[in-house]
């Protein structure tokens, strides 16, 4: 991993103007950028731009306070991981997607604070493309908010958000999210879907997916489930001989396990595996 923030890597330049550092990624990375929050203190709001045609993996592990830019230029994609394990906090993030850029996002959150994550996604030019999953765990007495939109701005844009949460003790969790197509997009598509399993009375859970469309040409749906463990899936596992609590546990680790495949790094999956069956 590249700690980009903190070197002179070649292929990366940093300016900073008024509140806001600035860098570019001028070339392709093997290896995966990395911003760690919990280690770093930033005293301004962070822009990076991926250059034309360039792709990289970026690794940001924690939340930080202020804005955060992310500027895909044209035929450039970013595969991009957030990973909170221990801190939470409050994150703002935007995205900009022009002619033919991918962006895929990943969020894995196992953090035992309070979370209040804003994501904009805006597909500005034709052929962009946004993707956006979650898996989330709340649990004692947590309050976390997962507000993630995706802005449709041209026509034959892509966007696709799948949000996983599961809620336990005293704690509560809101998946919240907009998929806005705008009037001349044409052939443009939007997905939104949003499930969420309730442990205990005393949860807290909303999941509130909403489709804003104002052209005719597209194609867009959404879903949400929201409700207690699954009562035949617990019964069947314990006919077979698998205690309750265990039961639950499986059944939790279907919701929190899919996102797994989409963490690049190895070593990180193998973490992330580890914190949601400590965290169960």
């Amino acid at each position: 991993m590249i700690d980009f923030l903190n070197k002179n890597i070649d292929g990366i330049s940093k300016e900073k103007l008024n509140n806001v550092c600035k860098i570019n990624i001028n070339n392709n990375f093997d290896d995966i950028l990395l911003i760690n929050w919990e280690n770093l203190s930033l005293d301004c709001n962070l822009e990076i731009i991926i250059k034309e045609n360039v792709k990289i993996k970026l690794l940001e592990m924690g939340t930080v306070k202020g804005k955060c830019i992310y500027r895909v230029k044209e035929n450039a994609t970013l595969i991009h991981n957030f990973i909170f394990l221990a801190s939470g906090g409050d994150a703002f993030k935007e995205i900009f997607l022009d002619k033919d850029a991918s962006w895929e996002g990943i969020n894995a959150d196992l953090s035992t604070e309070n979370v209040h994550f804003i994501l904009h996604c805006y597909l500005k030019d034709e052929n962009s493309k946004g993707y956006f999953k979650l898996s989330t765990l709340s649990k004692n007495q947590c309050k976390k908010v997962f507000d993630i939109n995706f802005i449709h701005e041209t026509k034959k844009t892509i966007s696709s958000m799948e949000n996983y949460g599961v809620v336990q003790n005293e704690a509560s969790l809101s998946f919240l999210g907009v998929g806005h197509i705008k009037k001349g997009t044409k052939s443009s598509q939007a997905r939104q879907s949003a499930k969420i399993m309730i442990f205990d009375k005393l949860c807290k859970a909303s999941a509130s997916p909403i489709l804003k469309i104002d052209e005719n040409d597209t194609i867009a749906s959404h879903a949400a489930a929201l409700g207690k463990i699954n009562d035949e899936h617990l019964f069947y596992l314990m006919s077979r001989g698998i205690s309750e609590s265990e039961a639950k546990k499986i059944i939790t680790l279907g919701y929190l396990n899919p996102i797994l495949p989409h963490i690049f790094d190895e070593d990180l999956r193998k973490s992330v595996e580890k914190y949601i069956l400590e965290r169960l």
